[in-house]
């Protein structure tokens, strides 16, 4: 289960670190479409939307520390789940 959990976890970090290494690369908007996709793998990034104009203050970091975080306890959540899902199962084939 440590192995889901972490791998889980390393997933709900890839969205995130794409979308600021896009940003960070490109140094300008990136496509609507990215946008969207990175809206759906990372859904806490609506918190976001509360560092409009304070961009570089100490708020705007705790807050976007806030929606990274919230997106890696979701996908460990779900990891866990499946995990649970899939263990469940093959115990009941076992039987």
């Amino acid at each position: 289960m440590k192995r889901v959990l972490l791998v889980a976890a390393a997933g709900g970090l890839v969205p995130p670190a794409a979308w600021f290494a896009a940003h960070t690369v490109w140094q300008q908007p990136t496509s609507l479409k990215f946008e969207h996709i990175i809206g759906v793998l990372w859904p806490s990034s609506i918190w976001l939307l509360a560092t409009d104009g304070m961009e570089s203050t100490a708020m705007a970091h705790v807050v976007t520390t806030m929606a990274i975080m919230a997106n890696v306890l979701l996908y460990s959540g779900i990891g866990v789940i499946v995990w649970w899902i899939a263990r469940v199962m093959g115990d009941r084939k076992s039987s």
